[in-house]
């Protein structure tokens, strides 16, 4: 640094160069719409800044940047010839599964355009104007191959709510000509092969899905449950666990239950599992012991903005369950109750700002336990976290003039400052 070493990327400098132009353009014209021909250089790089947005390659911190300086994302006059097309290719073709390559008659990349919304969705960086537009012309949101599956299973659900199983042949076929035996035929060879998702397989087991064709008679699968409590000491495995020989305890179990809540379970079926220590709402114990690290959490550090990667010391992953209680939160689904509990100790229900908080955690918790600042750029923490490059990153907001007031008051609480050169 004594010899004026730019720690920056080349990447990262000519992106800096590039908003630099377009800061000095915004200040002198009150927009960022330069002409091509009397400002190359600048519409080249705003427009490659609009294709990284449309493929999700902008960093969180250079999209606010260009967000702030009032950056027209998507032209649209552009964007509304584009709608127009797809509205007509729903009309032409009776759904928008527009193919990636798909270009109209006079040229236009209606393909591309349509992947870059679906991205921009997914991003969460579309309208909700535009959400709802081109939900009114019949977008579909899943992919097509998701659709269909969602088709399939829905059948197997039905059956499942009539049946109380899914305990079909392979040759079976629903009253409507769906070849349901087939479809949870091919879910178990596609569990089996590792092909199906995570959400996919929680689906199947939240109808009793077992990956084993023929998984036997009840009293035989509670021989394998009584063999499980017998080791563990109670009967509550996780949903997703199958025995050394292929049987599907944990959805097993999970049916148990689903069947004891809708009053299905017979009188001597619950008593034999209630022998085995079975918990019979285990959500609620789960729930729980996540409040109880996030109040400890909220308890130790003065709050309980928690960022979606935190892990506690004894290894509980107190940040994806955090996520999991907004996400629920957003969707209407976290009850009053939960939702009161978690407000009594400060819960923050954003997480926009985890990533920052993440830093600054670090830097608090560097500060507490004795450490001088300030620290070498290349500082790792004992996790691997780089508080020296956050740190200096900070600063170098700082002196562009684009660190908040409030961030700037809170690094000064815990001894962070900054000089203005």
């Amino acid at each position: 640094e004594s010899i004026k070493m730019d720690w920056r990327t080349q990447h990262e400098r000519q992106w800096d160069e590039g908003y630099e132009l377009a800061k000095a353009y915004r200040a002198k014209h009150s927009d960022l719409n330069p002409d091509r021909n009397t400002h190359p250089k600048l519409a080249m790089w705003l427009s490659r800044q609009r294709q990284k947005y449309r493929e999700n390659q902008l960093t969180e911190e250079q999209f606010e940047s260009l967000d702030r300086l009032g950056m027209v994302w998507e032209f649209e006059d552009s964007w509304e010839q584009k709608f127009e097309l797809a509205r007509k290719y729903y009309e032409t073709n009776g759904n928008l599964d527009i193919p990636a390559t798909y270009t109209t008659e006079d040229g236009i990349c209606l393909g591309a355009w349509y992947r870059g919304v679906r991205d921009q969705y997914k991003a969460g960086k579309l309208s909700d104007d535009r959400i709802k537009r081109l939900e009114s012309i019949g977008v579909k949101w899943e992919s097509v191959l998701i659709r269909n599956w969602m088709q399939y299973y829905n059948q197997a659900k039905k059956y499942y709510e009539e049946h109380g199983d899914l305990n079909v042949n392979a040759g079976y076929v629903t009253p409507d000509g769906v070849k349901l035996g087939v479809w949870i035929s091919s879910q178990r060879t596609a569990y089996r092969q590792k092909k199906l998702t995570d959400k996919q397989i929680k689906k199947l087991m939240s109808i009793g899905m077992s990956w084993q064709r023929q998984s036997g008679k009840w009293e035989e699968a509670y021989a394998y449950a009584e063999n499980y409590a017998k080791e563990h000491g109670s009967l509550n495995p996780k949903a997703s666990f199958v025995t050394d020989d292929g049987f599907a305890l944990g959805a097993w179990v999970a049916q148990q239950r689903r069947k004891q809540s809708s009053g299905k379970l017979s009188g001597d079926k619950l008593e034999k599992l209630n022998a085995l220590n079975i918990d019979w709402s285990p959500a609620d114990s789960s729930w729980q012991l996540g409040f109880e690290h996030a109040k400890t959490y909220a308890v130790t550090i003065g709050n309980a903005d928690i960022s979606s990667d935190y892990v506690c010391d004894d290894g509980y992953l107190l940040g994806a369950w955090a996520s999991n209680q907004r996400n629920k939160y957003k969707s209407g689904k976290l009850s009053d109750e939960r939702v009161k509990r978690l407000e009594s100790i400060g819960f923050l229900w954003s997480a926009h700002t985890d990533k920052w908080n993440c830093g600054y955690i670090h830097a608090n918790e560097y500060r507490r336990s004795g450490g001088n600042l300030p620290i070498p750029q290349t500082y790792v923490t004992r996790d691997g976290y780089p508080l020296g490059e956050w740190l200096r990153n900070q600063e170098r907001r700082y002196r562009n003039g684009m660190l908040e007031d409030d961030r700037v008051r809170r690094l000064a609480e815990i001894g962070v400052t900054f000089s203005a050169h």
